[in-house]
């Protein structure tokens, strides 16, 4: 099924720090559906083009803010084709996937609880129940 895709960089305002720059949003559509997160990148307002969603300027900083800019897009970009194949679209789901919350950790006692169902699987085939 065809969906709607789209990522878009903005400055939060309202959010200024006392340099006077302002973190850098991004909001990803998918049909209708809108997700937001910080990208963790500041920007004086003055330098920031609202048509482009880039930094307007030719110093290294600029550079280096369009750069980790349009890498965050290209990510989300690869994110969405790969779930688009495999599972149901959401932004929610794009932005957890790229924030990383998506990885399941497991912890030792769960690890220790597998590796004894495994065991106990095995006993009479090739374990003692001693064992």
């Amino acid at each position: 099924m065809k969906s709607t895709f789209q990522v878009l960089f903005f400055l939060k305002r309202d959010k200024k720090k006392a340099d006077g720059n302002c973190p850098v949003m991004c909001r990803i559509t998918v049909n209708g559906d809108e997700s937001r997160f910080n990208t963790k990148i500041y920007v004086h307002p003055d330098q920031w083009d609202v048509k482009a969603n880039k930094v307007v300027g030719h110093t290294v900083e600029c550079r280096r803010q369009n750069s980790l800019l349009d890498d965050v897009k290209a990510s989300l970009h690869r994110i969405y084709h790969e779930m688009q194949r495999f599972d149901v679209v959401t932004s929610e789901k794009i932005k957890n996937d790229f924030l990383g919350f998506n990885e399941k950790h497991e912890t030792l006692l769960d690890l220790f609880d597998r590796h004894n169902q495994d065991v106990k699987a095995l006993v009479g085939i090739s374990k003692s129940a001693a064992t």
